[in-house]
Parts: structure tokens; C-alpha cells; sequence
């Protein structure tokens, strides 16, 4: 089941003390509207009752998926070693375990495996549409993917480039990856998800440093 603590916080703006709902745990097989309140961001919203203002306000959430055995977590300072030992029962139970540092990368990797991707790879082709990017001196500042899209008539990967003054698309058309999702090439190894909670830019830029050695 989902679990709840109150929060008391005042207004940015106003200052009025507001008592805030924050989820601790969020299980989204016995309460799928909490998904949807996560995807859209609903679940992190506050909205001051005396003045009205919103801001949006991240706090550590576990996002657990029942049905596709998924959990992650929404952390940012952590020992790895503590959290590892903590997980265990998940991990006994054949669960994938995540940590993201921020509510965008929680979206991301909720859509990864909703459309039962592998988030190594994922990762992978992120890393390389920066680099190619930086070939033509632009400088990607962040990169989201955000699910499977039609464009040019085709089944694409689609994902969101944030650049210093703009925000674009970008496409990789799913009969262009091969078997990066199911078959791993040999010197993909390192990337493969069993056994890590930590699958981010930091790995598929480590793997990139590692494969040019």
C-alpha cells in the first residue's frame, strides 16, 4: 500500500504556513491514479491555500509498480552500501530496483519501462546523440527520453534536448537499433541492468570512457 506523512510549509510567496501531503511511498498497482498524479506531476504540486501560488516541491519518493516489479526511488544524498542492504527484499524477490535524483528522471525511467524498454540502452543512445550533437558544436544540456513516437512515418524513440537557449526533438527510429535492446554486443557488457540501481548519463559516459581506452 501507498504511504503518507504531513508536512507543514509556508508559502513561498505569502508565508501562510500549508500542511502538504508527501508520499513515501507510492504503490501504483493498488492506486493507478497515483501514476498519472506522478506523470503529470500533480503528486509534487503545491498549492497555497491563502494566495493561491504553486510551486512544485521534489521530496524522496519509492515508486513501486507491482505488476511490472519495478521499484524506484526518488533520492539524492545516499550511501550505496546502506541503501544495497535495505533493498535486499526486493532484490530476493526478483524485483528491478532504480534510484533517480530528480522527478524528471523518475517520469523517464516510469516510461522506459512502461514500454518495456531497457534503460542501459536507452542511456547508451542518449550519450550518443550528445556527442554527435557536440560534433555540431552544440552543447546539450540535459536529455530526457519521453516515449515511442510516429515521425516521418516511423516508430520512433523520441527524446527532448535542453539547450542553453532553446528546446528541441529528437528521433531514432526503432528499426534503426538493432538488437541493443535484446542482444547486448560484446563490449556492451559493462551496460547490462542486472544488479545495478544506478543507470544514468554517469554510466553510459563511463562505459564511452572505457570503450576508448
Amino acid at each position: 500500500m501507498s504511504k503518507t506523512s504531513k508536512q507543514n510549509i509556508d508559502c513561498p510567496k505569502c508565508k501562510t504556513p500549508n500542511d502538504f501531503t508527501l508520499y513515501n511511498s507510492a504503490n501504483v498497482t493498488n492506486d493507478p491514479e497515483l501514476k498519472t498524479k506522478i506523470l503529470n506531476r500533480d503528486l509534487f504540486l503545491f498549492t497555497c491555500k491563502e494566495c493561491a501560488f504553486k510551486t512544485m516541491i521534489e521530496y524522496p519518493i519509492m515508486y513501486h509498480d507491482m505488476d511490472n516489479r519495478l521499484i524506484v526511488w526518488l533520492l539524492r544524498d545516499f550511501s550505496m552500501e546502506e541503501f544495497i542492504a535495505q533493498q535486499s527484499m526486493w532484490f530476493a524477490s526478483g524485483y528491478r530496483v532504480r534510484v533517480v535524483e530528480n522527478l524528471h528522471e523518475l517520469i523517464e525511467k516510469i516510461t522506459i519501462f512502461d514500454n518495456n524498454l531497457k534503460d542501459t540502452a536507452i542511456e547508451y543512445l542518449k550519450r550518443s546523440i550528445t556527442l554527435q550533437a557536440l560534433m555540431q558544436m552544440r552543447n546539450i544540456l540535459e536529455i530526457y527520453f519521453t516515449g515511442i513516437e510516429k515521425h516521418e512515418g516511423k516508430d520512433c524513440l523520441a527524446f527532448v534536448l535542453v539547450e542553453k537557449d532553446s528546446v528541441n526533438g529528437a528521433y531514432h527510429p526503432l528499426d534503426g537499433v538493432g538488437t541493443l535492446f535484446t542482444d547486448y554486443p560484446e563490449d556492451f557488457r559493462e551496460l547490462r541492468d542486472e544488479g545495478r540501481v544506478l543507470v544514468n548519463q554517469k554510466t553510459a559516459t563511463d562505459w564511452f570512457n572505457e570503450k576508448d581506452k
